[in-house]
């Protein structure tokens, strides 16, 4: 990273509002992950052989292990096998996606698609750059997908991850859903900070960051929970359809054939016990023509688990402290940042309804959720004296064991099509999935008492996406040219719109008035200009563009009209989402040519150098 970036990260450095952090995210769905695959393989190996093309494809996604670090060295050491790294393969430098970063990712990017008959998922994202990545042998994940990635795991705190994974383990072990005694959430010690997302270096990674999280509004309260509810159902409905029923074209199912045929081959090497997948085996060897119905399910299911990762973000933003109480669309950016941040410090008493359970918790926000890793001795949680810090660490343990349990949940109602929607959930088939699977949104209000007759999940549908980016902007500006002896004033009417869903490169119409006036000399004209962008931060835009001049120029009395067009390079800095007022300021460099000047009335050097223009005004995204 340069030292001008560095520079625009200390000037410009914003609170992200996203509930959980990109780590706290990843690390919990990978965990679940884990649990679910368990879950999935005892109900294989007792008969369910049904279920083989679900675990199959979650086993893709699933990092190959949970046991040991999971960050190390400023970069995760986990492996799955959407880009798979070999034991032999040093890891330095590379990055492989997982379940965990699908989930986290819906911070960073808005589309998942683009599928057919599903309209709310038609424009390219998530899904074109898993199909880039999947079948990538030792080589990792690249783009601003592993630029944010990547950032996640730079900690300012090590993590101690083995006492982490014991302190889970344990946790359900101990059956803490249902302590001895309540809680008194007053009787607690400030909570220590596990990890916090690097917001100021995010809005480098990806330009689109801020500009999604001036629409966040469906990660909080009610709307989180609701958004969930439309992506699993969406995942559920596409696991069902064939690869001609989902993509647009041929080629796109054949691309993610050819690459899961090849990754699932390996897959089933890597198992230990696959007895009961020789046959998957054999059948897949043989499908060299990739029309197997096993292929075809193993792929669809895929596809689908990348809207339920998606959708188990928000599940998980529905745990957060920090977006119980706060409306995020009742409030602008500044005022979220303040109740966000301190619910999330100091936590919400919050109450949970699943199909067997109706239960309050202590719910942290984000930046807590990995803290008190090395606590273990869990046996305290049940007893009747406690300190401050233990209870503070008993009611995060707790809260961690409510999260993993509904994200694990969420995964095998996937798997299994869709049970919870069946108001007698049987807590013998499905211990976990009863257990701990929301059937109403968490709420720091006891309205669950009202809903106790929900024992089921309902449908939804996907939220919108976010428009496109763009914004409207009137500007005053003020060029100098060589000598200053000319004084230039103008204003500049610009509107703007991105090229594409990422938003990295815009386009803007520019109309302008400019008046220039020097000693026997002067010109009023109207100057349009349509310009390209770069945007090398969230709010930083490079530009350059040619231009055309129309209007009336004088010397010495004599007045003409004259044409020119010339070039314009320079750069726009926007810092709405860092402040209130919604400003422009941009500087660029003009080299002006006459085309018209058959007088000659613009004769002097100074009046066709460069000028150096500077620009403020409102800009309205």
């Amino acid at each position: 990273m340069s030292y001008l970036k560095y520079l625009f990260v200390c000037l410009f450095l914003s609170c992200e509002v996203n509930a959980f952090n990109y780590l706290e995210h990843s690390y919990i769905t990978d965990y679940s992950c884990s649990i679910a695959t368990q879950e999935l393989r005892s109900k294989i190996n007792s008969g369910a052989k049904h279920l083989v093309p679900e675990y199959l494809a979650i086993k893709l996604m699933c990092p190959s292990s949970m046991k040991g670090a999971y960050c190390k060295d400023s970069y995760k050491v986990k492996s799955s096998y959407i880009n798979y790294f070999s034991k032999k393969q040093k890891l330095d430098g590379e990055y492989s996606l997982s379940l965990g970063d699908v989930t986290a990712l819906a911070d960073h990017i808005a589309h998942y698609g683009p599928l057919k008959n599903i309209p709310r998922a038609k424009n390219e994202g998530l899904l074109r750059y898993i199909e880039d990545y999947l079948g990538q042998v030792d080589e990792g994940a690249d783009g601003f997908i592993e630029d944010v990635a990547e950032d996640s795991c730079e900690l300012e705190q090590p993590i101690a991850w083995e006492k982490l994974s014991a302190s889970i383990e344990e946790s359900f072990k101990n059956n803490l859903i249902t302590p001895t005694r309540s809680f008194m959430p007053v009787e607690r010690a400030p909570l220590p900070k596990s990890s916090s997302d690097p917001a100021g270096v995010y809005t480098f990674d990806n330009p689109q960051y801020l500009d999604l999280i001036l629409n966040n509004h469906h990660h909080f309260g009610n709307r989180s929970y609701e958004t969930w509810l439309g992506y699993h159902a969406n995942a559920i409905s596409i696991k069902n359809k064939t690869c001609d029923e989902i993509f647009p074209t041929d080629d796109d199912c054949m691309s993610f054939k050819e690459s899961i045929h090849k990754q699932v081959l390996r897959l089933i090497h890597s198992i230990e016990d696959k007895d009961y997948l020789v046959s998957i085996r054999e059948e897949l060897v043989k499908d060299k023509n990739l029309t197997s119905q096993t292929l075809e399910r193993i792929t669809t299911n895929f596809i689908s688990l990348v809207f339920e990762a998606g959708g188990i973000h928000f599940l998980q933003d529905n745990f957060s402290g920090g977006h119980l109480r706060g409306n995020r669309g009742d409030m602008n950016l500044e005022d979220a940042r303040y109740f966000h941040d301190t619910d999330s410090k100091n936590g919400v008493i919050a109450y949970l309804q699943t199909s067997h359970n109706d239960l309050s918790f202590l719910s942290y926000g984000d930046d807590f959720l990995l803290s008190h890793s090395d606590f273990s001795d869990l046996s305290a949680c049940k007893s009747d004296s406690k300190s401050r810090s233990v209870t503070s660490a008993c009611l995060l343990v707790k809260q961690r064991e409510l999260i993993l349990g509904a994200t694990a949940a969420s995964l095998l109602d996937w798997a299994h099509g869709g049970v919870a929607y069946d108001e007698d959930c049987n807590p013998k088939k499905n211990p976990k999935l009863c257990k701990y699977l929301p059937t109403s949104p968490v709420s720091s209000e006891p309205v669950y008492v009202a809903l106790k007759s929900r024992k089921k999940i309902r449908r939804a549908d996907l939220p919108q996406s976010p428009p496109d980016f763009s914004y409207q902007s009137l500007t005053f500006q003020k060029a100098f040219n060589n000598s200053n002896d000319i004084l230039h004033l103008g204003m500049n009417l610009s509107l703007l719109n991105s090229l594409g869903s990422e938003a990295t490169w815009l386009t803007s119409y520019n109309l302008s008035w400019n008046y220039a006036h020097a000693e026997n000399f002067g010109k009023n004209s109207f100057e349009f200009s349509y310009m390209f962008h770069w945007r090398w931060a969230t709010r930083f835009l490079i530009g350059a563009a040619p231009y055309l001049e129309l209007g009336e120029q004088y010397k010495d009395g004599v007045r003409k009209l004259y044409s020119g067009l010339g070039t314009k390079v320079g750069f726009s800095i926007l810092p709405e989402g860092w402040i209130r007022l919604p400003l422009e300021f941009g500087v660029y460099v003009k080299t002006p040519l006459n085309l018209y000047d058959p007088e000659g009335v613009k004769t002097r050097t100074n009046e066709n150098s460069q000028i150096i223009e500077v620009s403020v005004g409102l800009a309205f995204l």
